[in-house]
């Protein structure tokens, strides 16, 4: 038995490319494809294209951002209201991808559990933990805190969304991060995926890492439009993707209030952010 696990692959092609490369090399018996395929870069529609033609047996999972897309295209914000440029990247995802696509990924399951009839080995996968989506798994948590995310209910626990590939074990429970095809956020621009296979009888998990051509996932973002069309937030997810280290998130918590509250303008934190960066 093999199994990958791909995630947050977030419309980067040359590295779902050179990903599904390594993976037919490596010849899983499934392929888990772990939420977050779509939005936060700049080619959805074509990375949903290559995965429905790739040859593998494939099992889909949402992520939060399959969730978002799915709720900006049914609640869009108009240009004029104060929290537009928080969503407009969603917005233009939405449009790229289109209807069908949209409606196929609505149908995508929460989870994924597996069982090995002949050792009994129960698997859980999910984008976040049991508690959601949006509520990942990282190495700095401590083990009361991957407790507390209910990981240790199976004997093998596969998470990805933090963008943090990791693997441990939580009393007897194999947990993994699968990590992040697209944007990886550990330092390492390589790509990352999970490897779960038996050897000697025993469940075995490995965190793959894949180098792409990140020159062209650069040019991609300004050619398909993404960075024109999507808003001040993109530029902050290009910095993520050129650096490899989370510039959104700690954003969010520093400005998400005075935005809300309508003390500033996304436009105008986001400028405010970026020039207080040292890169």
């Amino acid at each position: 038995m093999k199994i990958a696990v791909i995630s947050d692959i977030h419309g980067n092609v040359p590295a779902l490319e050179a990903v599904l490369e390594d993976i037919q090399r490596w010849q899983p018996d499934k392929l888990v494809v772990n939420g977050d395929v779509i939005n936060r870069g700049p080619c959805s529609l074509k990375v949903l294209e290559m995965l429905h033609s790739c040859s593998e047996d494939k099992i889909y999972i949402k992520g939060n951002h399959e969730d978002f897309v799915i709720f900006t295209k049914e609640n869009p914000v108009l240009e004029h209201e104060y929290n537009y440029h928080l969503r407009c990247f969603a917005q233009w995802t939405a449009e790229q991808v289109g209807q069908n696509w949209l409606d196929t990924i609505a149908s995508w399951r929460d989870n994924y559990d597996i069982s090995t009839s002949r050792l009994e080995h129960t698997i859980h996968i999910t984008h976040g933990s049991r508690m959601g989506n949006r509520d990942g798994i990282h190495v700095k948590l401590s083990e009361e805190e991957l407790k507390n995310k209910q990981v240790h209910h199976s004997d093998v626990f596969i998470s990805s969304h933090t963008h943090l590939p990791m693997t441990k074990y939580l009393d007897q429970t194999l947990v993994m991060n699968s990590g992040s095809v697209g944007q990886p956020l550990d330092g390492d621009e390589r790509s990352a995926y999970a490897r779960l296979y038996l050897e000697n009888e025993v469940l075995v998990g490995e965190i793959a890492r894949v180098k792409y051509d990140k020159e062209q996932a650069e040019k991609d973002f300004y050619d398909s439009g993404f960075m024109e069309h999507g808003g001040p937030i993109c530029k902050l997810i290009f910095l993520e993707h050129k650096y490899n280290k989370r510039f959104v998130g700690p954003f969010m918590n520093r400005f998400l209030d005075g935005i809300n509250s309508k003390a500033i303008s996304v436009v105008d934190a986001v400028e405010e952010y970026i020039q207080q960066q040292n890169y």
